[in-house]
Parts: structure tokens; sequence; C-alpha cells
């Protein structure tokens, strides 16, 4: 069985782990307390896209 998921899943599990370490970092008192859904609402904010120009070989 493969040690790291698939690729695909990625993106699904970096924002999971984020928002687990915003949660965590509230409660161990390193971190302004938020609810939740604000915790989600901010790491969604600030999650990066990357988008590659499409590049043609000559």
């Amino acid at each position: 069985s493969p040690v790291l998921p698939p690729i695909i899943d990625v993106p699904k599990i970096s924002r999971a782990i984020a928002c687990a370490v915003g949660r965590q970092a509230v409660e161990d008192g390193v971190a302004p307390a938020f609810g939740d859904l604000d915790i989600d609402e901010r790491v969604e904010a600030y999650w990066w896209e990357p988008i590659y120009p499409h590049v043609i070989a000559i």
C-alpha cells in the first residue's frame, strides 16, 4: 500500500491539516479564539492555488 495519498487528494488533506493546526493553536492559547467556521473560512481565504501558464515546446 502506498505511503502517501494519491496526488489528487493532497489539496483536500492539506486544507484539513491547516484547519486542525489552527484549531490546536487556539486550544493551546497561542492564537486568538475563532469559531471552527472562521478557521475554515480563513484557511480558504488565504489558500494559494498555483496557476501555471501553458507552455508549448518548439
